[in-house]
């Protein structure tokens, strides 16, 4: 098969997910607040599907031929139909912002079927820690790149049971270069959920990982060990901040970890950012993230982004209390939560010196894009609605 920048990428998809299967509609998330937890079941009809809430079944074994990328996706996502056009964005928007009330602190009032979910007397309490969230002397929730390192440290020392996030498989279904490339970096691997499914499909990858959390490491090589034992080889985390760290210091430890496998490539083929802009503090702070990790992707390679879009269901639940800004809120934790438009994201990475891909995940010209999954809360009857921002870039030669 040809190289990740070929052709046979879009023909292997087409033969694993017919045209009628390819109304794909992006990912849900189990856990409300928190995105990125995936519950996936094979489409049903469509009176069906879109009161059904979505759960994982039983991972299928991957084949070890690196160069079969059909029977690695057909193996990795077994049992699994990937959505993501639930719903209309821009439907989606304008009723969100018909509800617009000045009273709530600048942002959409709680809609019908957030006040239903949470109740009057808890809207808005968004997060897991019921302590409250950390404040500085000014009373302000602290938003620096080492309050938030902290607090994501905290966080991960009360789930350190690494199933907190189950396994992002979809991923292998929107970014299929994953199953043809050499070395992966995550950054921001959390408890490891995106790194497991490129492990288990991709059986000739290298995937280092790194968070600024040392809590989430822990819990990633742990999730690695017990998941993956046979192939716990092949996956390295180390904690690293790179909104934090020099030039080049992220790059370095790449480097230096992947000449100790005898791997030079000048950087790693890809470079995972999943639900980790979200939580880096905006402005400078995340332009420097942002440069950090693109100097770790060698020439060519592919920078791979998913993160929460603006008006998703945990953006509408935040009261003014713990609004910061335009679409970024703190949790009760304390760690931020940032809710992207598509269009900051293609500034940011034009921005980073990227370029963006155009191929989307039925082979067709695909830009950029919100993903918009319904959720069904089935104990309360409620259908939600998320909404993700999703693409690749590709660093220039």
């Amino acid at each position: 098969m040809r190289g990740f920048n070929g052709g046979s990428v879009a023909r292997v998809r087409r033969r694993l997910f017919p045209r009628k299967m390819r109304r794909w509609r992006g990912c849900g998330c189990g856990r409300l607040g928190r995105g990125g937890l995936v519950f996936l079941t094979p489409q049903r009809s469509p009176a069906v599907e879109k009161a059904d809430t979505r759960s994982e079944r039983q991972r299928g074994d991957s084949t070890d031929d690196p160069r079969d990328a059909s029977a690695s996706v057909a193996g990795a996502m077994a049992g699994v139909t990937y959505f993501e056009r639930d719903f209309d964005f821009d439907d989606h928007a304008r009723e969100v912002e018909a509800t617009w009330d000045p009273a709530v602190g600048g942002g959409p009032a709680p809609s019908p079927s957030v006040t239903a979910l949470d109740g009057a007397a808890t809207v808005g309490r968004v997060g897991t820690n019921r302590r409250g969230a950390p404040i500085d002397e000014d009373g302000a929730t602290p938003t620096t790149s080492e309050a938030q390192a902290r607090a994501w440290d905290d966080f991960h020392g009360t789930h350190d049971s690494g199933v907190f996030f189950k396994e992002r498989r979809y991923l292998l279904a929107e970014f299929p270069a994953l199953l043809e490339v050499g070395c992966v970096l995550e950054v921001g691997c959390g408890s490891g959920s995106s790194a497991l499914p490129v492990i288990a499909a991709n059986p000739s990858a290298t995937v280092l990982a790194c968070d600024w959390s040392a809590n989430a490491v822990r819990c990633a090589e742990r999730a690695v060990a017990s998941r993956a034992p046979d192939d716990a080889d092949r996956f390295e985390a180390f904690v690293c901040d790179p909104s934090t760290s020099a030039r080049g210091a992220l790059a370095g430890e790449v480097h230096r970890r992947l000449e100790r496998r005898g791997v030079n490539r000048g950087g790693v083929d890809a470079a995972l950012l999943v639900f980790v802009l979200s939580a880096v503090p905006p402005g400078t702070t995340t332009a420097t993230f942002l440069r950090r990790c693109v100097e770790a992707v060698r020439p060519g390679g592919l920078v791979c982004f998913r993160d929460y879009g603006a008006y998703d269901l945990p953006m509408l639940r935040f009261p003014p209390s713990q609004r910061l800004a335009d679409r970024q809120y703190a949790r009760m934790d304390g760690t931020l939560a940032r809710f992207f438009t598509v269009d900051e994201v293609r500034t940011m990475f034009r921005e980073a010196g990227l370029v963006e891909e155009g191929t989307g995940s039925d082979g067709e010209a695909t830009p950029v894009r919100y993903c918009c999954v319904h959720n069904e809360n089935k104990r309360k009857g409620i259908l939600m609605k998320r909404v993700f921002v999703h693409g690749a870039w590709r660093k220039p030669a």
